[in-house]
């Protein structure tokens, strides 16, 4: 039928009288071979037989069309058989909005253990920072003894900026409004992506607004950054040149109809 033909991406006239096999050879080869077997499976066992669970159509270049269905045996006289129907939906999208949930409760954990790990990692800082800060005041009097413990209160300070991050994903931190540089946060975020991507993908930056200081919250920033760069490298499977750039833009009244207030 015409659902049949828009679910294969073929037209209603090329479905008559081809087997399953014929019909999906050339598209969905393995998937032509998982659906054959489920229709001898209902044939010779004369009852109703399940796609399995994950059943999936997958055309080179297009997305991914999950099946759900049931395939029953017809029967003509003397209750013999002498076919099958097979009855297919495409639940796609039920299977991206239980992925999306899966992940949205996956995250929840994440950001509860960031959380708890953040605060534990404060109090751990605090006191490393307290007792370095007291040596600072007492090796006041030999300079290179007073340069390290200005490297171990640097290095606190650092990561305390990382458990603020870390709140922050947790939503736990608070949401601070300053003036900083956005071309600093991005370059910070670029840093974080070298480490962390796909080699196969090359980072490039193009900074050229002239005036780049903004007010906002530079670890939420820097972590807009880190997302757009994340979800922009797993659309590139096979590598390539990912680009940050940047631009002083005047936004007129056309621009605010086509994107909104």
């Amino acid at each position: 039928n015409s659902a049949a033909a828009t679910l294969l991406d073929t037209h209603i006239k090329d479905l008559p009288g081809k087997s399953m096999p014929e019909l999906l050879k050339d598209k969905y080869a393995k998937a032509g071979d998982l659906l054959t077997e489920v229709i001898i499976q209902c044939c010779q066992s004369g009852k109703n037989v399940a796609l399995p669970e994950k059943t999936v159509l997958k055309l080179e270049g297009s997305p991914a069309k999950h099946l759900s269905g049931t395939c029953s045996p017809i029967r003509g006289e003397n209750s013999s058989i002498i076919g099958a129907v097979l009855i297919c939906h495409d639940i796609t999208e039920r299977e991206s909005m239980r992925a999306m949930l899966a992940h949205s409760q996956k995250m929840e954990a994440i950001g509860q253990l960031a959380g708890g790990v953040a605060h534990d990692f404060n109090n751990l800082l605090a006191g490393i920072s307290g007792f370095a800060e007291i040596l600072s005041i007492q090796l006041q009097d030999d300079e290179q003894k007073l340069a390290h413990t200005q490297k171990i209160l640097n290095a606190a300070g650092r990561a305390k900026d990382l458990t603020r991050q870390l709140l922050s994903f947790a939503r736990k931190g608070k949401v601070i409004s300053t003036a900083l540089n956005c071309h600093e946060a991005l370059l910070s975020s670029i840093a974080l992506l070298e480490r962390s991507l796909d080699k196969r993908i090359n980072l490039k930056t193009q900074l050229t607004a002239e005036q780049s200081t903004i007010l906002g919250d530079p670890v939420q920033l820097e972590n807009l950054f880190l997302n757009l760069g994340i979800n922009s490298a797993d659309a590139m499977e096979k590598g390539g040149t990912l680009t940050f750039s940047t631009a002083n833009v005047v936004i007129d009244n056309s621009m605010i109809c086509e994107f909104g207030e």
